[in-house]
């Protein structure tokens, strides 16, 4: 299966975007190496701004190209720009309803051996509380393109959830992205007579949620597989016809099981459509400074750990 550099995909994306439409620049916390915005420094200076490791004037300096007619993007790491960027992305951006798209890099357990302070447990919590707000968490190259290119199109802020390193393809270069639209990958067949499980995952969660299910498929037991790269506004009707057609959901975050995917699946069913959701994720802890696969392995969300906990509450 083919694999793509996510940094490489938004560096040649923001290009192709800076390229059609002047009112688009680029902002930087001093991290082009890292998220793939040299590119853009290099063909188009005159729209690239370096604010150096500061996110609170990395986002101030957008909002302030936004102020004057600018769509901007800005890329920090994940954990900082929900920690240290909080104020100015709740009340500078949320509450002006400003056209930045901010794009947060090494998402969850994918920041690995960088350790605790970096590993970002919180950021889809604090971004969803965000009035105005909308939450991608992409689960490759291709899905990350469409998930750029909808948001430079879309009103408002927008924040785009994107793990380290090469991911593989899932979808192919002509895949879209819609907001508040999940993505069914497979299917419970009509006739299967055991109980009917849900596996919700988004980002990363859902290459590991397709490796559970073949690993699943081969002990002759079947899952429904949906991928929700749209975390908010969350797609309200297929969680509500999964509730309905399901015995048991699972979501697979990779982020704290407190704020994240599993609790906006519990608020959409729990107040219409109540049915036991199991959470898989990071518990109430910070991480250790591992290896991606140690760190999934960890803390459940890796292949084996879905499909335990598929077996486990199937019994």
């Amino acid at each position: 299966m083919a694999k793509q550099d996510v940094k490489k995909v938004y560096g040649q994306t923001l290009c192709e975007l800076m390229a059609a439409d002047e009112r688009i620049v680029a902002v930087d916390t001093d991290l082009m190496r890292l998220t793939g915005t040299a590119p853009a420094k290099e063909q188009f200076p005159e729209r690239y701004i370096n604010a150096g490791i500061a996110e609170q004037n990395s986002i101030g300096m957008a909002a302030g190209c936004a102020v004057m007619g600018k769509i901007a993007f800005i890329s920090a790491f994940c954990e900082f720009l929900a920690t240290r960027g909080s104020d100015q992305c709740l009340d500078t951006l949320c509450y002006n309803e400003l056209d930045v798209k901010v794009l947060g890099t090494y998402a969850g357990i994918s920041s690995g051996i960088n350790g605790g302070t970096h590993i970002s447990v919180a950021d889809i919590a604090a971004f969803r509380s965000m009035p105005d707000m909308k939450i991608a968490d992409i689960s490759d190259g291709n899905e990350l393109a469409a998930a750029i290119r909808l948001a430079a199109q879309t009103p408002g802020p927008v924040y785009i959830r994107v793990p380290k390193g090469p991911l593989e393809d899932l979808r192919d270069a002509r895949c879209e992205f819609r907001w508040g639209k999940g993505e069914i990958r497979r299917e419970i067949p009509a006739d299967y007579a055991s109980q009917r499980i849900a596996v919700i995952t988004s980002g990363i969660t859902t290459a590991a949620g397709e490796k559970a299910a073949d690993l699943l498929a081969r002990q002759g037991v079947s899952v429904t597989h949906v991928h929700m790269g749209s975390i908010k506004p969350i797609d309200e009707e297929l969680l509500l016809h999964l509730a309905a057609t399901h015995d048991m959901l699972i979501t697979v975050d990779n982020h704290s099981i407190i704020g994240g995917l599993g609790t906006a699946v519990c608020e959409v069913t729990s107040a219409a459509a109540p049915i036991q959701v199991i959470r898989l994720g990071i518990r109430d802890e910070f991480c250790e400074g591992l290896t991606e696969p140690e760190l999934a392995a960890r803390h459940g969300i890796d292949a084996d750990g879905i499909a335990k906990a598929v077996l486990a509450a199937a019994e």
